[in-house]
């Protein structure tokens, strides 16, 4: 089950996942989130509300909960079920020296566990809180199309000039973020009512689908809810303000080591069939081979028979990154492996979860994600990474896994490479067709690869594709770090402004992703060699802490235009550009902008540091009662 509530409007979304149906029903007083003010009419609790926290706890000591050393706050209070009936709250929060696993660290501690305890009538109950952070969740997390029907919807397209590689840079959810504040005030209606939002692209355009429903079907329970205009009425304002020239689109990129915004318009904007069949732009259209984005990511179970093995691997590909990222078990240990391919210099990195070490080695010129270049290794394109360079015949449409597909297929003479006398194989590949929608977590694609078969004289592989998105390479997630020795890194904090952590704090993966490509930008290294980059505030500023590996450890594989700066020399140049002022980091959301530009923010104080803090700056005594911020979200929540 999953439930949407909207404080705007006063309702909540009920959708069973496994039925697909949904129900949409005023929000009672009695909802974990919902604060009653009069019979019927409810308003929306804080933060502090939420977490039963008030000024009543009283600090109890430190104690060892869920196996994790905390800090403890109990209340007396009378406000469990029926407001009269007497609990015992006991809140326990990670110490500050305590970090999550994530390295994320927050004022106050992280929330660890509440313990109620009622005796009055025998009742106990812990609520464990996992995987806690603050920021601010995706959009899509609320998605609540399933709720309307056919005709409860209308989709639209706009058309955009120029790559979108050139246009957006690495800024394509961002961009998407934008597009929902922008649309929903413009139509002036909720953003719950704007889904299935997703970018595609060919070589001169590239375009931006969305879907708009109806208003709700039912009053809320809110006092003064939100006055939703019928779904006909929105979209005459979308194409009023289109003719109007208002559709501006707010795009960050990043060029020659400086951030650059602008504002673009769209030069088209169409809805798309009214019947609900989905028009594909350049994929699958009369028998065209589909378009490969430049950015993607996807699960592959790949099934050879006449071995009778299974294997399961994750891999991502960023042609604009340089960057190929692929993990798989390790075919006679079974460890975790992942590997780091840097087209930058041309190294792999390989990295074993189970001993933690890496082993760096050249690229070498025939990996799935490379080919030969003269004596040089270079990262293919994405056509070529998915081998669709070659001549493919359109077969039509089939099923594959109960959905719809186009089927193309090739026959070819030159795989495995550098056989002779060369193996002919078959290739069949299987897309699904535009009517077909794949929802990815927050993703949403249309035509997208369900799978690959090789055939050849006596070995098939069958290779079914789960989960793709045209995202890019995640460079927070993993770290190269262990690949090199203590005197080949470096640990440095700068400082950005206190009235920034609550915008930087909206919003932290954003902030990580943005600030470590502005910092490789501004000193010309690759971003694999920003590592473990976080952010700790206090009372005065926000720190910013990072750590700077030293150039590749090896001779790659690539041909290099310039040489690598040496981590002593990078180190340098990261010192002056902030003593002098030019190294700036973009923030979002800007709230003082409706346009939504970002912040664009210089850093200062850049110092080197001997050793790398993974602590609170300072602790209070006696600590203070936990804060949780606005925005937060939860694994779990009771």
């Amino acid at each position: 089950m999953k439930e949407v509530h909207d404080f705007g409007t006063g309702l909540r979304y009920v959708m069973d996942r496994v039925y697909g149906n949904c129900t949409i029903k005023p929000i009672m007083g009695t909802e974990i989130d919902a604060l009653p003010l009069t019979p019927g009419v409810v308003g929306m609790k804080n933060v502090t509300q939420l977490f039963h926290l008030d000024d009543t706890y009283v600090y109890v000591g430190r104690q060892r909960t869920r196996d994790t050393l905390s800090e403890t706050w109990q209340s007396l209070r009378a406000d469990f079920a029926d407001g009269k009936t007497l609990g015992i709250y006991d809140w326990s929060f990670m110490a500050p020296e305590v970090q999550q696993a994530t390295g994320a660290t927050y004022d106050g501690g992280v929330p660890v566990r509440l313990a109620l305890s009622v005796p009055d009538v025998g009742l106990s109950i812990h609520y464990n809180i996992y995987n806690f952070n603050n920021e601010t969740p995706a959009i899509d997390e609320f998605d609540v199309g399933p709720c309307f029907g056919a005709t409860q919807k209308r989709r639209f397209r706009l058309t955009f000039n120029g790559s979108m590689d050139t246009v957006l840079g690495l800024g394509e959810e961002i961009f998407k973020y934008e597009a929902f504040a922008l649309l929903s005030a413009l139509m002036y209606i909720s953003p719950l009512r704007l889904t299935e939002m997703r970018t595609l692209a060919d070589a001169a355009k590239f375009y931006l689908y969305f879907t708009v429903t109806d208003k709700p079907p039912i009053q809320g329970s809110v006092p003064n809810p939100d006055k939703e205009i019928p779904l006909n009425v929105s979209v005459l304002l979308l194409f009023k303000e289109a003719q109007m020239g208002n559709l501006n689109f707010t795009t960050v990129t990043i060029v020659n080591g400086d951030i650059a915004v602008k504002v673009i318009q769209p030069i088209d904007i169409r809805e798309i069939d009214a019947s609900g069949t989905f028009l594909p732009i350049n994929i699958g259209q009369n028998g065209t081979l589909p378009t490969v984005p430049k950015a993607l990511q996807f699960k592959m179970e790949t099934i050879i028979p006449e071995l009778t093995l299974i294997t399961n691997s994750l891999e991502w590909y960023d042609y604009g990154m340089n960057m190929f990222r692929h993990d798989y078990g390790d075919p006679i240990l079974g460890h975790q492996i992942s590997e780091i391919h840097d087209f930058g210099t041309g190294v792999r990195y390989v990295l074993n979860s189970y001993f933690g070490n890496c082993t760096p080695t050249p690229i070498g010129s025939y990996d799935v994600d490379s080919r030969p270049e003269g004596q040089y290794a270079t990262i293919r394109d994405p056509a070529q990474f998915f081998d669709m360079t070659i001549p493919y015949t359109y077969l039509g449409a089939g099923l594959l896994r109960g959905v719809d597909v186009d089927i193309w297929q090739a026959q070819r003479n030159d795989w495995p490479p550098n056989i002779n006398p060369p193996i002919k194989s078959t290739w069949t590949w299987y897309w699904t067709t535009g009517t077909w929608l794949s929802i990815g977590g927050e993703a949403y694609e249309y035509q997208v690869p369900m799978g690959l078969t090789i055939e050849s004289p006596g070995l098939t592989s069958i290779n079914y594709i789960y989960d793709f998105r045209q995202q890019g390479f995640d460079i927070i997630s993993i770290s190269i770090e262990s690949c090199f020795a203590a005197n080949m890194k470096k640990h440095f904090q700068f400082s950005l402004p206190s009235n920034i952590g609550d915008k930087i704090e909206q919003n932290p993966n954003s902030f990580y992703y943005l600030a470590t490509l502005s910092l490789a930008a501004y000193l010309d290294i690759s971003p694999v060699r920003i590592s473990s980059l976080e952010y700790i505030r206090n009372n005065t500023d926000v720190f910013v802490l990072f750590t700077m590996l030293d150039k590749a450890p090896i001779k790659g594989s690539v041909q290099m235009n310039k040489t690598e700066l040496s981590l002593d020399d990078a180190s340098k140049l990261f010192l002056a550009e902030v003593d002098a002022g030019k190294l700036m980091i973009a923030v979002f959301p800007n709230d003082d902008d409706p346009k939504g530009q970002p912040v664009l923010v210089a850093a200062f104080n850049a110092s080197e540091l001997a050793v790398r803090e993974t602590t609170c700056r300072y602790k209070p005594p006696p600590p203070p009662a936990p804060i949780i911020n606005e925005g937060f979200s939860t694994g779990k929540q009771f």
